[in-house]
């Protein structure tokens, strides 16, 4: 009896299997022929998520920093004066504050003026150039120049070359020379009264340095543009060793005498000579 019971249940799991099986595969068939329902997707609100956005203050527009606006002063060419004033002579300095000029007025002729120094009232002598100084009136820059006409010396300087010579550079002059006009005896009158004021000053706002027995050029000084060089020495003028400023002081009136300057150039191993006609 116990086999027969085992052969229906067997035939029994058989059956339910096949139905299974059946509708299984009959619902697939089914919904491959039939479409999906479209799912309908809830609306979303962008106005509400730009307005639940976290707010980020940055400290600057630019991650990097910014580069600064940095405003330049423009210095406006000063007007020239209306004084009635005579530029004669400049000593410009590295430094300013040493350079020097000489200034003619009506009360005043051919004075020696530093800087800060009051030229005639309520007018100070303020910046000192090759070609003009600044003087300061009432608060305000005006420029004093040279007169029209300048003289202007190069000294020929090369390597082959052992006697150089100054050359002038004059235009021609009309019968009606102007007063202000720098002739040699005026540049050399400007010397003299310079050295005489303060030597160590004009030697200091030339670039020269006395080493007992010469002026040794310094890479500062004014000469360089004239042609010498620095380390250069002036050892004589007008066959005179120079060098003590005490025992130079009469080098003018020999320069004037001869009506020619001469200096001995000493330049490394070689010397050679610089001559300038005092006329």
């Amino acid at each position: 009896m116990a086999i027969p019971r085992v052969g229906a249940i067997f035939r029994f799991i058989c059956l339910f299997a096949f139905v299974s099986l059946s509708a299984f595969s009959a619902a697939r068939v089914f919904w491959s022929f039939s479409p999906m329902p479209a799912q309908t997707l809830a609306p979303i609100d962008f106005n509400a998520s730009q307005k639940t956005r976290p707010q980020l203050t940055l400290p600057s527009s630019s991650l990097f920093g910014f580069v600064a606006k940095v405003e330049q002063e423009i210095k406006e060419p000063t007007k020239k004066t209306t004084l009635k004033l005579t530029l004669k002579g400049v000593m410009p300095a590295i430094v300013m504050q040493d350079s020097m000029a000489i200034i003619s007025s009506k009360s005043k002729k051919d004075e020696v003026y530093r800087i800060d120094d009051q030229i005639i009232r309520g007018v100070l002598l303020k910046e000192v150039y090759q070609d003009h100084v600044i003087l300061e009136r009432s608060g305000k820059s005006e420029s004093l120049y040279f007169g029209e006409t300048k003289l202007t010396t190069l000294i020929e300087n090369s390597d082959d070359l052992e006697v150089a010579e100054i050359k002038k550079t004059r235009p021609d002059l009309s019968r009606n020379k102007a007063a202000d006009t720098l002739t040699p005896q005026e540049i050399l009158s400007t010397y003299e009264a310079l050295f005489k004021e303060d030597p160590d000053a004009l030697l200091a706002s030339t670039g020269l340095k006395s080493t007992g027995n010469a002026y040794e050029v310094l890479a500062s000084s004014s000469l360089i543009a004239m042609g010498l060089k620095a380390g250069d020495k002036i050892v004589a003028v007008n066959g005179q060793s120079v060098g003590n400023v005490e025992n130079d002081a009469g080098l003018g009136e020999l320069v004037r005498e001869q009506s020619v300057a001469n200096f001995q150039i000493q330049r490394g191993s070689r010397t050679f000579s610089v001559s300038y006609p005092i006329k």
